[in-house]
């Protein structure tokens, strides 16, 4: 009787058990709680919190995005860094879009692909393995999130006889001593529990946790890994164990690492007895605002059937949304990371035909800010910058949402009449992507007749490089018509295409950018030398002292330190006291030499020569700047034709054995896999053609001098081109932060070139750039030359670069791991940049900053800034000023005269003035003043401000052009045309079009580019010409 009492309390007590623990497994997880819950277990066993990386990999060139949680730590399990500590417990924002992982397709037909998600992971790198990894993953499961034992699945590897790998059977052993069910343990090859990183490098098996959704939880072992939702993959526990070799064979790695792997979207899901991550917190509060802004049906969860095209757009939408506003969050931004507008351009195409959402900057139900605040709700408690950069982000989507619409309003019609032509394209998602349309027209005879096979890469090159089509957009054209394509053979070919634009772009100028750089690297590396010492490059100072006690005549070489600031030929007197830099010689030895692209022992310099030195002070071309110039000396060893005795000397009595009859005159110098290559000719300063003893190159007459490796040098840069280029690096850093603090958050750089005369930044504008904007940005600058302060630079980790308040990085940009943050002092918010360029010691260096001209024909939303800094920009100022003063009395004559209207000599004269004042080079703001002067009624203000100075500039040429014809009759004519600002190919088009009917010659010479367009007519052709 005790017995059965004892055993009716037992059932009694595993009923409640069974009761509580089903309830505990009901209840509602939200996914704050499923992350901290996360992170604090493994807290508890001393794992550190690191915090998510960016979405953008700013230091991995082979990936769009981040797409997994041990991106941030390849290097350390490459071997290459120093881990964080030994166990690392982190949420990672993940995206899969582009690439090898490119979930975008499958977004909203299912109900667990995302574009974005958050991977929940644990690190061991080098301290626990397996049983201490299989024991902490079931415990959190089954005792803190509390789901049935009975429901999970795992898996381990079965081993491998290509590459010589047993079963991983400890693992299985763990998971058989921890409690696990043998029928609940199987065995899968390499392509689902084998890890590879890469092609080489670390990989290892893995061992994976299923979770069952089925009733029948004792036999659903055939369902693990059959691609159905009711056995689905929870958890993925990678034993990063060996290394494979480039022969595909495999070896013990000497330290075991440990890398986990959880979705957050499907776990949530997962605790909440949910069969979709879209039935989430992490989503229905984005449904919400989609059906709250739209007036729509609310989501009803559908698959398929009737409803089903409206649910898949709310996951479409919602889903679409998040990746943005993430990637947006992080410094990503549409106009330079594609995949961000593919995206955002298939949100707005879903939004407006299942939604109604459509509009642009005026539409009456501004749904975005909506959505993206819903976004920022849900997100914002782990990545606190999505809230903090609400508004940046508001601004770009509504900017993207606008150009969307007026491309397609402008494409709809040629489209609509592709595709009535070729039905099956209408199922393209990119339909309004630039080229798409112009470039199928062209070339839809050929993609048709490679249906079925290969599309021929001339064929995919073309679509690319001439109508600047993506390449997945080329794959999935490529798809409807069952064409394949070879995406390897396609990116070496476009490398290819790109570096033979560049060198038949700078061939005629430079004979050596005809060369194979990769070719050279090669050779360098063969050679076995150091690469190249260029601590110097940053080692210069400010010149304290009287600048007037400097002997301008003195030799480039006869001091230690040198203080010449002009260039090699410059022989005037101006100096500047103010900023007067120091930039030492360097005392080095040629190690290695290119001639006509082979690296060589010796030669006889000429214009194909480049010289590689031990140590070298030459600032090689790199982030938008401009090389170093400079000469080269050799020591004095008599190592010619005649001689070629090597003497040894030490490098003190260097100084006093430079042979200065002979230089290297350095043009440009480049970086070549750590090697710095300078690239000129031999100047012989004693023998020149006339015999007077003037500079001369080293030609067959003269005593054919050769260098050879070994030869000891002495090095010094023009340091008045350096000067020149940092200072207006400097400027550039500053310009953009005042464009940043006037306009908004929502502008970033895109593009820059410093150079010696002037510096060109490419902003990608999202707020009111306009005119009025510009200038308070160009005051801002003078306002902080004006107060001054420091310029430091500053090398530290990546890592935590990326942790320094208001850092500006360039979006598409790929860092390496030891960067250099350069801080530019001002009294507003400091200007903070990665850069690996040459900068002045103090803000106030700088001297005077103006803006001389805007370009916004550079692209949509665009603009495109030119600006010059020190003496150069006081004298465009002061220039300014005499052209405002004058500009000025013309406008107070007009006044008195009582008219502005063209038609009167006074007025023609003004307006001839006018546009051939704006042909110099002048500050923007005056040229402004000058182009609405100009105008034929100029108090007729236009109601759209063009702030473009080539448009402008092309505008009143043209106005030149149809003088000119109104005014010389019939007969042919010769035009030449000189100016700072203009669109070459329009003009030459308008002067075509103009002329047309009578011969013609036009000469265009716009900022040293010259084009010309010679045109005879039939008659003229039969007269003889």
């Amino acid at each position: 009787m005790l017995h059965g009492i004892l055993g009716r309390c037992l059932h009694l007590h595993h009923q409640v058990l069974r009761i509580a623990v089903s309830h505990r497994y009901q209840a509602t997880w939200s996914s704050k709680a499923v992350q901290e819950a996360f992170v604090e277990f493994y807290k508890q066993e001393q794992h550190t919190e690191i915090r998510s990386s960016s979405v953008l990999p700013w230091n991995d060139a082979s990936l769009y995005f981040v797409n997994a949680g041990m991106n941030q730590f390849k290097r350390v399990l490459l071997g290459e860094a120093v881990p964080p500590s030994p166990r690392v417990v982190n949420s990672q924002k993940c995206i899969r879009v582009g690439g090898k992982h490119n979930d975008l397709a499958d977004v909203g037909t299912d109900s667990y692909h995302h574009t974005f998600f958050e991977m929940l992971g644990s690190w061991s790198f080098g301290d626990y393995f397996k049983q201490e990894a299989c024991s902490l993953a079931w415990r959190l499961l089954t005792t803190v999130y509390h789901l049935p034992p009975d429901r999970l699945y795992v898996t381990y590897f079965s081993g491998d006889n290509n590459m010589g790998i047993p079963p991983d059977l400890e693992t299985r052993d763990i998971w058989l001593q921890i409690g696990v069910p043998a029928s609940h343990i199987l065995p899968f090859g390499a392509a689902d529990n084998f890890w590879e990183m890469g092609p080489v490098g670390p990989c290892g098996p893995c061992t994976e946790i299923h979770y069952c959704r089925s009733p029948d939880t004792v036999s659903a072992g055939h369902l693990v890994n059959a691609g159905t939702e009711q056995l689905i993959e929870l958890w993925n526990i990678v034993f990063v164990q060996y290394k494979r070799l480039l022969d595909g064979s495999v070896e013990q790695l000497p330290c075991h690492h440990v890398d986990t792997g959880m979705g957050l979207e499907r776990l949530t899901a997962t605790l909440n007895n949910l069969n979709s991550n879209y039935d989430t917190d992490l989503f229905t509060p984005i449904f919400a605002t989609i059906q709250q802004e739209s007036g729509c049906a609310p989501y009803g969860g559908k698959f398929s059937g009737t409803g089903s095209e409206v649910d898949t757009g709310y996951r479409i939408v919602a889903d679409h949304a998040r990746m943005a506003v993430v990637t947006l969050a992080d410094g990503g931004l549409p106009k330079t990371c594609l995949s961000i507008r593919k995206v955002l351009q298939r949100l707005f195409r879903t939004a407006e035909e299942q939604f109604g959402l459509g509009g642009g900057a005026h539409s009456k139900q501004p749904w975005l800010p909506a959505l993206s605040g819903s976004v920022s709700d849900t997100l914002s408690c782990r990545y606190p910058e999505i809230q903090s950069k609400l508004d940046t982000i508001n601004s770009i989507l509504q900017h993207e949402l606008l150009h969307y619409n007026t491309a397609r309003q402008a494409l709809e019609p040629a489209w609509k009449e592709l595709v009535s032509k070729e039905p099956g394209l209408s199922v393209l998602n990119d339909r309004y992507t630039r080229g798409l349309i112009s470039g199928l027209n062209k070339l839809l005879p050929d993609i048709e007749q490679a249906r079925g096979s290969h599309l021929p890469l001339p064929i995919s090159i073309r679509l690319n490089v001439e109508f600047g089509i993506p390449l997945d957009i080329i794959e999935e054209v490529g798809g409807l018509y069952s064409c394949t394509i070879n995406v390897e053979d396609f990116q070496q070919e476009i490398k290819k295409v790109k570096k033979q634009k560049l060198m038949s772009k700078n061939a005629a100028a430079r004979s050596w950018w005809s060369y194979n750089l990769d070719d050279i690297s090669a050779q360098l590396k063969e050679t076995k030398i150091d690469t190249t010492n260029r601590e110097s490059v940053y080692s210069y100072q400010r010149r304290k002292d009287d600048c007037n006690t400097i002997d301008r005549n003195n030799d480039r070489f006869s001091t230690n330190i040198n203080t010449i600031v002009n260039s090699v030929n410059d022989n005037s007197n101006k100096f500047d006291k103010s900023c007067l830099y120091l930039y030492e010689p360097v005392d080095s030895e040629i190690v290695a030499i290119i001639c006509n692209g082979k690296v060589v022992e010796s030669a006889t310099p000429g214009a194909n020569v480049g010289i590689v030195l031990r140590d070298s002070n030459f600032y090689a071309a790199a982030g938008g700047q401009v090389s170093d110039r400079g000469f080269i000396e050799f020591h004095n060893t008599g190592n010619n034709k005649e001689s070629s005795t090597t003497i040894e000397t030490s490098p003190s009595e260097t100084i006093n054995t430079i042979d200065r009859n002979y230089g290297f005159k350095v043009e440009e110098a480049d970086e070549i896999c750590g090697y710095v290559i300078h690239w000129g000719e031999l100047i012989d300063q004693t023998i020149s053609s006339d015999g007077t003893g003037s500079e001369s190159s080293c030609t067959d007459n003269t005593r054919h001098r050769l260098i050879r490796c070994g030869e000891l040098t002495r090095s010094s840069i023009d340091a008045e081109h350096r000067l020149a280029c940092s200072r207006h690096h400097t400027a550039t850093h500053l310009l953009l932060r005042a464009v940043q603090h006037v306009a908004g958050g929502a502008s970033s750089q895109v593009a820059s070139h410093v150079a010696s005369d002037e510096f060109k930044l490419e902003i990608a504008s999202y707020g009111a750039l306009d005119t009025t904007a510009l200038m308070l940005a160009e005051d801002r600058v003078q306002e902080w030359v004006a107060e001054g302060g420091p310029v430091t630079r500053e090398e530290m980790e990546l890592t935590a670069a990326l942790q320094i308040p208001d850092m500006t990085l360039l979006p598409g940009s790929v860092y390496p791991d030891i960067v250099t943050v350069v801080r530019a002092q001002h009294p507003d918010t400091p200007a903070v940049e990665l850069c690996c360029g040459t900068h002045v010691l103090d803000v106030a260096h700088l001297q005077d900053f103006v803006i001389t001209s805007v370009e916004s024909s550079v692209g949509v939303g665009m603009r495109r800034l030119r600006a010059v800094c020190g003496e150069a920009a006081t004298e465009i100022r002061d220039r300014g000023r005499l052209v405002e003063q004058e500009l000025q009395r013309k406008m107070q004559a007009a006044v008195e005269r009582g008219s502005t209207k063209s038609g009167t000599s006074e007025r023609t004269a003004d307006v001839k003035w006018a546009r051939k004042t704006m042909k110099q080079t002048l500050p923007h703001r005056i040229r402004k003043k000058l182009v609405h002067f100009a105008e034929k009624n100029p108090e007729e203000n236009s109601s759209v401000e063009t702030i473009d100075a080539n448009v402008q500039a092309t505008k009143i040429l043209l106005q030149d052009l149809e003088e000119i014809h109104a005014g010389h009759g019939e007969g042919a004519v010769v035009h030449f045309v000189c100016s700072q600002f203009g669109a070459n190919k329009k003009i030459l088009k308008g002067a075509f079009n103009i002329f047309e009917g009578r011969s013609h010659l036009v000469v265009l010479h716009i900022r040293g580019s010259i084009r010309a367009r010679a045109v005879l007519t039939q008659g003229a052709i039969e007269r003889g010409g």
